[in-house]
């Protein structure tokens, strides 16, 4: 039998190592550490301690693995952009469009008032006489 030496029989993996460290003997020589109340040989403790930390890191890093394969940090990036600047952007777009309309509403008014003008000067007319001097 496995020796258990907590009360609900479970340890975690990263307190593996200080919770067997009494039952692990400092030698290999199975018979002296039975009698010395050690049952664990030390290359078996070691190999044990070191696993457990090996699988602890593997725990630790399984879920970053997961959303680097799956590029949930492409997810997670739009949707800080998106949910810290859209409405930022939104407005930004809005006072744009609302410029550039003012921009094209006058280039209109500057282009009908020069093609009026040209037009007035082709018929032989001088500027202003037609509409009154000022």
């Amino acid at each position: 039998t496995c020796p258990y030496p907590t009360s609900d029989n479970k340890v975690t993996l990263p307190q593996f190592q200080a919770t067997y460290q009494p039952l692990a003997c400092d030698d290999d020589d199975l018979v002296s550490c039975r009698q010395a109340g050690k049952p664990i040989i030390r290359t078996d403790f070691l190999r044990m301690v070191d696993l457990s930390q090996g699988a602890s890191d593997l725990i630790r890093i399984l879920p970053e693995t997961e959303d680097l394969i799956t590029c949930k940090f492409v997810r997670t990036t739009a949707k800080d952009l998106t949910d810290n600047y859209c409405k930022n952007c939104i407005d930004a777009l809005d006072h744009l469009w609302i410029g550039f309309l003012l921009v094209g509403f006058g280039l209109f008014v500057a282009w009908f008032v020069l093609m009026s003008a040209q037009a007035h000067m082709i018929k032989g007319g001088e500027v202003g006489t037609e509409f009154g001097a000022i």
